[in-house]
């Protein structure tokens, strides 16, 4: 369904428009989103998918024509009509000349509104292949969180020389980039809840610090996904085990807190040695080293992200002393807590693509 957002001062109007049966009847147009000025249909435009904009003209601070200039200097969407109780023509006439793809007098009728979405349909049809590169990050999504490493990065490797092939990155990549991080933070939060535990999805799936400068951006978005891909697979219980799955995730869910195996083996129902080596047998790795290895992984995102200090982090976390746990991160990663980079520990996850060509650009 192409999505629209309809704008105009006034609510009464708004919901005349939605109520008419073109929209409640149609599957193909939906009005998605509602806005009472030009500042708030900007701030929806820059946030989310839209595909056309109705606009009135006569509003108040910021008027109809100059949210068209806003709209097609950007590139926020890909349709605009305009509306106008006014038959004046010179409105029409500016809003052609801006841009707009129609002009609906008001009041608007349904053979009016058909007639003009007929036209909408054929244009978006046939501007269909600007769509491509939606696919691709489309395709992109649910192989950040698999073990395909070769399909992540071809796909990745595709959507890369696409975006140094264009002459000017448009508004419209800005806006797919920041669509994409969203659904894969939303897909973080329902799929797999406990990473926000262990790794800055906000500031990961973030690019409205980079709202105008679109290559920061692409290259923020590369870098993330690059590193979700790489690093959730260490988050991923190799067996297949309901028990061993069960118990991973009671471990990971709950890391600030310390469960030995004989708290496990009663909360489970099972014997202790059994539990052991079943979970030694099935993941390869003993309790004990994994349960360090993800809380020096939850250490790295609290030293990274909080202002906790490093004994608060080394209590949190239940080891015996800050000394201790110090030793043990320095084990782990190479260096003291008080030096820990997380960008450094990005770079060092990060698969670099192959590129394609020389011509192409370094992706970070």
């Amino acid at each position: 369904m192409y999505k629209i957002l309809l704008v105009d001062d006034k609510e009464i109007f708004c919901r005349h428009i939605k109520r008419m049966n073109f929209f409640r009847n149609n599957s193909d147009f939906g009005i998605y989103r509602t806005a009472n000025s030009a500042e708030q249909a900007l701030e929806f435009l820059h946030n989310e998918e839209i595909d056309i904009t109705i606009t009135d003209i006569r509003m108040p601070v910021m008027n109809g024509i100059e949210l068209l200039k806003e709209i097609n200097t950007n590139k926020l969407c890909r349709c605009t009509l305009l509306m106008s109780e006014y038959t004046d023509f010179t409105y029409a006439k500016e809003g052609i000349l801006n841009g707009a793809f129609d002009y609906l007098v008001k009041p608007i009728d349904e053979n009016m509104l058909l007639n003009s979405f007929q036209r909408i349909n054929d244009y978006l049809r046939k501007t269909e292949p600007s769509v491509k590169e939606n696919n691709a990050f489309m395709q992109l999504i649910p192989l950040i969180f698999s073990k395909d490493s070769d399909g992540f990065e071809k796909v990745l490797s595709e959507i890369s020389s696409k975006f140094y092939a264009t002459d000017t990155q448009g508004r419209q990549w800005y806006h797919q980039i920041h669509i994409s991080l969203l659904k894969i933070s939303d897909m973080i939060y329902s799929e797999y809840s406990y990473m926000p535990l262990f790794m800055p999805v906000t500031e990961l799936c973030t690019v409205s610090d980079y709202s105008d400068h679109i290559e920061m951006a692409f290259n923020h978005f590369v870098r993330s996904t690059s590193f979700i891909h790489s690093w959730y697979k260490n988050f991923i219980p190799e067996s297949q085990n309901t028990l061993i799955k069960n118990v991973w995730l009671y471990i990971i869910n709950n890391i600030d807190h310390t469960y030995n195996l004989n708290f496990l083996s009663n909360h489970f129902f099972v014997n202790k040695s059994y539990l052991s080596k079943l979970f030694h047998k099935e993941t390869n790795i003993c309790y004990k080293s994994l349960v360090t290895k993800y809380k020096i992984e939850r250490a790295r995102y609290l030293l990274s992200c909080t202002k906790l200090k490093i004994y608060e982090i080394s209590e949190q976390l239940g080891f015996s002393d800050a000394e201790h746990f110090r030793k043990v991160f320095k084990s782990a990663d190479g260096s003291s807590p008080s030096r820990f980079d997380y960008n450094r520990y990005m770079d060092l996850h990060i698969h670099f693509l192959k590129q394609p060509n020389n011509s192409q650009k370094p992706p970070f």
